[in-house]
């Protein structure tokens, strides 16, 4: 019996493996945590079969302590991105409030811009006006 847990265990750990290339290239955070999820959930499988097959109690505190470690980390994990999606709402107001300043700036820019070439090019009429 000890080695059937022991190799479901093994196979445990390697599907926890294959979840590893999900944290590292995951599109998005929430598919990264999402396996992260799987890492802990698969971890504590296999601590708890592993605790089974030898027969020792200290390993199955380990797989409650990382258990609770899960746990607090899906926590942290929610309450970080619903404090992104507010910072992501204020920043839209604060990008349009600099994007309209900016565009102000710009049509100011251009009328003064505009002005100082009338008066060049007014200046440099009545110049040619006065030589002739």
């Amino acid at each position: 019996m000890p080695y059937f847990l022991l190799s479901v265990s093994g196979f445990i750990l390697m599907m926890v493996a294959v979840g590893l290339i999900r944290i590292l290239r995951g599109p998005t955070n929430a598919d990264r945590m999402m396996a992260t999820q799987l890492f802990g959930t698969g971890g504590i499988a296999a601590l708890l079969l592993l605790a089974a097959a030898v027969d020792l109690s200290a390993v199955a505190d380990v797989a409650l302590v990382l258990a609770l470690l899960a746990a607090f980390a899906s926590v942290a994990f929610v309450e970080n991105a619903s404090r992104e999606t507010d910072d992501l709402e204020g920043g839209r107001d604060r990008i349009l409030e600099k994007q309209n300043h900016l565009m102000t700036n710009f049509t100011d820019t251009g009328k003064n811009l505009s002005h100082l070439l009338s008066i060049l090019l007014f200046k440099d009429s009545t110049e040619r006006d006065r030589g002739t």
